[in-house]
């Protein structure tokens, strides 16, 4: 299979995944960034870089499986036409423990928006249930 990637333009959803947590980590004032390039980035950098991965909203994806006002720090992308690939990465805060998540999706031929951006919703869901179990009736 070949998905056509760009040479300068890639990346595995387990780097994005690793970066996402080093980011994470570093504005907590711990993790391998501030360990790596001491004096060269520093936890209010990488907090600066949480907050704005948190302002990206789109209301789908991961954000369409969490509860509504749940903060959510993540980069989605897409391609137009055809719609063959979709992925979202990002952190989610939640009340059970935040936790990264990366879904990376290709499909030749095209996928359809609606039923692939429910399909990343739902798979947001049953990870965010995991760590936040919902109560029994």
């Amino acid at each position: 299979i070949n998905t056509r990637p760009d040479p300068y333009n890639q990346t595995t959803a387990g780097e994005i995944g690793l970066l996402l947590s080093d980011i994470y980590a570093c504005a907590n004032n711990g993790g391998t960034l501030l360990a790596a390039f001491p004096g060269e980035i520093t936890s209010e950098e990488c907090q600066q870089i949480l907050d704005i991965l948190g302002r990206n909203y789109l209301g789908s994806l991961i954000q369409g499986g969490v509860p509504d006002g749940t903060r959510v720090a993540h980069k989605h992308g897409w391609t137009q036409s055809p719609l063959d690939m979709v992925s979202d990465a990002g952190i989610v805060f939640s009340p059970g423990g935040d936790y990264v998540i990366t879904i990376f999706l290709w499909n030749n031929p095209e996928m359809i928006w609606t039923p692939t951006s429910r399909t990343v919703g739902n798979l947001s869901r049953a990870v965010y249930n995991y760590f936040n179990p919902p109560e029994a009736p």
